[in-house]
């Protein structure tokens, strides 16, 4: 035993990394496959890599609001292994052990190891493994989850080259920050944080920094050049970004970005009033009770079991929606005293940058179950590091309590983990993947692909409104690449009428209108009503042949098949 506590006294690191791989590898094989839906969002980034990998291109053939390099890292896959699910799950993974490892080694620049491990659990089990839309290894938006870990290098490495003047992490950090952008345009923020770091904190010569704008070019540079070797032209471009113009000044991305957190709104702060009552109750409550049995270990155990009951009562995907503001306002106050810990400064200002888009209110049910694990990182840092002895609570005291706190959130995950497991029991199997969903959502969707691969044949074109390109992937059937989804942003980016005369030309042999399915209708009543001219146009060029349904909870979800009146005819 003693030579064991001495291989792992001098190789800490190792093995917690191996650690953290571990824990990664079971939640991976407990968990895996519990999708939550197919629809929402998803089906974008299975379909959009396989179209690229089969020869059609972004902005030129294909109607894309986001940046292209992780739609082309996960084509180049397909390319290699063929369209799979599996094949994103994969990279999703791998995304997560580096993720995993980034965090660990920027935790350790400030805290103790043990320390660092235990934070790393907690976000693989709250982040890796939720069975919610935001998932760290399940392919919701790639070119977040691989953007992301790449600011986070980038981030690990400006910290460490403030701290000991290294030139060679920062010209990594450069080009980590670069591959980030080149994958989504909000995390350009990083390039300031790197700027901070080489032409104040730590500066460098001129030669030096052009150098490293020179590395934070190759991989923006090299995504645009795939597109533009693959034919797309200035005339392309411009016409994506009038697109994106149009989309996300909608009244529909408006009302989206308020809700998440992008713009401020008096009108939520006030519907999030009683949630900041409850995280005032949990802490509470879970201070006095650990000050009672912080003695006996059994008792505090059984007492964090308690804690759980009430992190869930107290709506504990709301207990980080303040933090942004108030990280902001200390890095304000005490700036001056921040100056003289560079790399926590660095560390700091990254991780509001990180959660930008969530500013106003950073809730784990959305994006900031992605991104809120640096922003909690850089918060327990600021405590643990001007923490003071108050009467009746010393610093050790405090760090001791962050500390149980720490594993009742660990254990609320875990059970979280759990129950989300236990509600996706039936498989949904197709030659491209299979997925774990509710019972009944899983019996309407394999009704739905049978019905499919029925009624069309594989070169014809299929639409499912307002989103679920997903089916497409799994069922092999084509898409009208130039207009893949008409949800309600889309719609109200463009013309009705231009709307209508896309759905002629693709000459649709099915088209599926879902109600449910956790699919929204960004403040504003469902799009394809009775009224809507879309639906017009279906009717009167297709005939309602079946409609599923199934009730979740107080839901009704619903998918009215409108097929071609010839179809069932020639099948």
């Amino acid at each position: 035993m003693d030579k064991i506590k001495e291989l792992y006294k001098n190789n800490t690191n190792i093995f917690n990394l191996l650690i953290i791989a571990l824990v990664i590898v079971i939640g991976f094989l407990i968990f895996k496959d519990n999708y939550n839906g197919i629809l929402t969002d998803k089906g974008r980034e299975l379909l959009f890599p396989e179209a690229i990998a089969n020869g059609k291109v972004l902005y030129k053939d294909i109607l894309c609001i986001y940046f292209p390099f992780a739609f082309q890292i996960n084509a180049l896959f397909f390319k290699i292994f063929s369209p799979h699910l599996n094949v994103l799950i994969g990279l999703g993974l791998i995304n997560t052990f580096v993720m995993g490892g980034l965090l660990y080694y920027i935790a350790k620049e400030f805290l103790s190891k043990n320390i660092s491990l235990f934070f790393v659990v907690i976000y693989v089990m709250a982040s890796a493994f939720n069975g919610t839309l935001f998932n760290s290894i399940l392919p919701y938006s790639t070119s977040f989850t691989y953007g992301i870990t790449a600011f986070v290098a980038g981030v690990l490495c400006a910290v460490k080259y403030v701290k000991s003047e290294n030139a060679r992490y920062i010209r990594f950090a450069y080009l980590a920050g670069g591959f980030a952008f080149a994958c989504k345009s909000e995390f350009a923020l990083l390039f300031l944080v790197l700027a901070l770091s080489s032409l104040f904190l730590k500066p460098q010569n001129i030669k030096n920094n052009i150098l490293n704008l020179l590395l934070y070019a190759v991989f923006p540079c090299l995504s645009c050049g795939i597109l533009l070797y693959q034919g797309v032209t200035i005339e392309h471009f411009m016409s994506a970004l009038d697109f994106m113009h149009r989309f996300f000044t909608t009244d529909a991305m408006i009302y989206h970005v308020t809700r998440t957190g992008a713009l401020p709104s008096w009108e939520h702060l006030f519907m999030y009033l009683p949630a900041f009552f409850r995280l005032f109750i949990f802490i509470t409550v879970t201070y006095f009770l650990y000050r009672i049995t912080r003695h006996n270990k059994l008792f505090m155990i059984i007492a964090a079991f308690g804690c759980v009951y009430i992190a869930n009562f107290s709506l504990i995907d709301t207990h980080t929606l303040m933090l942004p503001i108030l990280m902001s306002l200390f890095v304000i106050i005490r700036f001056k005293e921040l100056l003289n810990n560079k790399p926590l400064l660095v560390l700091t200002i990254a991780s509001l940058f990180l959660n930008i888009r969530m500013f106003w209110a950073l809730n784990l049910n959305v994006y900031g179950m992605l991104t809120a694990h640096i922003l909690i990182l850089s918060l327990l840092i600021l405590m643990f590091t001007y923490m003071r002895d108050f009467k009746g609570l010393s610093k050790d005291d405090f760090t001791d309590f962050i500390t149980y706190l720490m594993f009742v959130y660990l254990l609320f995950y875990i059970a979280f983990d759990v129950v989300q497991t236990t509600k996706n029991t039936t498989p949904l199997k197709t030659p491209k993947g299979t997925i774990y969903l509710p019972k009944a959502k899983s019996e309407a969707l394999d009704f739905t692909l049978k019905y499919i691969k029925q009624y069309t044949k594989p070169e014809q074109k299929i639409l499912v409104l307002p989103e679920g390109m997903a089916i497409n992937f799994f069922s092999d059937r084509q898409l009208d690449y130039s207009l893949p989804m008409i949800d309600r942003l889309y719609h109200d980016a463009m013309n009705e009428d231009e709307i209508i005369e896309k759905l002629k030309q693709a000459d649709y042999e099915l088209i599926l209108v879902v109600k449910g399915y956790g699919l929204t209708n960004f403040g504003k009543p469902y799009l394809y009503s009775e009224d809507n001219g879309i639906m017009e146009y279906i009717k009167d060029n297709y005939f309602a042949d079946y409609k599923t349904e199934y009730t979740d909870g107080k839901n009704t979800n619903t998918m009215t098949f409108y097929i071609k009146p010839y179809s069932k005819e020639k099948s």
